[in-house]
């Protein structure tokens, strides 16, 4: 269903093998998310390929009203990075950890599991 389409995806992002390697997708690369977004609002594109949940916030803040797919690609984990130079470098880990640890011991851990299909 993609074939024939214009595809946004970040510039440098590793999607899965039939995103990244199949040639005859008509892929344009963005250097950010929002860019995405608005091409396909302005109707320049016709997917834009985001992690749902910055593509739900940037719809929000926005006020786009595009509609998302159903469909879900299987990602890479992502990773939260802070700088060793940081100044608030181990209050911020304490409060991600904190918030983390919150998340896996509650229901909202099952339902992002059920959800993504990682019972």
């Amino acid at each position: 269903d993609l074939y024939n389409k214009k595809i946004d995806i970040l510039r440098g992002a590793v999607y899965f093998k039939k995103i990244d390697e199949d040639n005859m997708l008509m892929k344009s690369e963005v250097n950010d998310y929002i860019n995405s977004l608005l091409k396909v609002n302005g109707g320049r594109s016709d997917i834009a390929i985001i992690p749902e949940l910055q593509g739900d916030y940037l719809l929000k803040k926005n006020r786009l009203e595009l509609k998302k797919s159903p469909f879900k690609i299987e990602g890479n984990l992502s990773f939260i990075a802070v700088s060793k130079k940081s100044k608030i470098r181990n209050k911020i880990i304490e409060k991600i950890e904190k918030e983390l640890e919150s998340i896996m011991n509650s229901k909202k851990y099952e339902d992002i599991m059920k959800k993504y299909g990682k019972e």
